[in-house]
């Protein structure tokens, strides 16, 4: 199964979806122009999950997403939920620091809507 591997911008994150490890990595600064494409392609790669039967880890540490990518991280989310019967899935959430209450919050809502278990890491710099 081919990965997935989107290059950073100015305005998108790097993206990495490993199949065989069941991991999708999402790092950098989340304000795409078009939230609904630049997600579009990391939600149609669920499907290598579901063939492989893998647990989905999400490691997710954002500098900063405005509401749109925020809505369109939550809909990623809901994909995997709604394939949750065969796929398992948590999200390592990544905080600046502990200071950072916005980062945190958001990652609480989307936990809170999806269900799925987050876990919250401090990365101190």
């Amino acid at each position: 199964m081919q990965n997935l591997i989107i290059k950073q911008t100015e305005t998108t994150p790097y993206v990495f979806v490993d199949c065989s490890l069941g991991l999708i990595t999402i790092t950098g600064i989340c304000i795409p122009e078009n939230p609904y494409t630049f997600f579009e392609p990391i939600i149609k790669k669920i499907d290598c999950f579901s063939q492989s039967h893998s647990q989905i880890v999400f490691d997710i540490y954002l500098d900063y997403l405005n509401s749109g990518a925020s809505k369109g991280l939550l809909n990623l989310l809901l994909a995997v939920k709604d394939a949750e019967n065969i796929i398992k899935s948590k999200v390592v959430w990544k905080i600046e620091d502990e200071e950072d209450e916005e980062a945190r919050e958001s990652g609480e809502i989307l936990e809170e809507i999806t269900n799925i278990p987050f876990e919250y890491i401090i990365i101190d710099s």
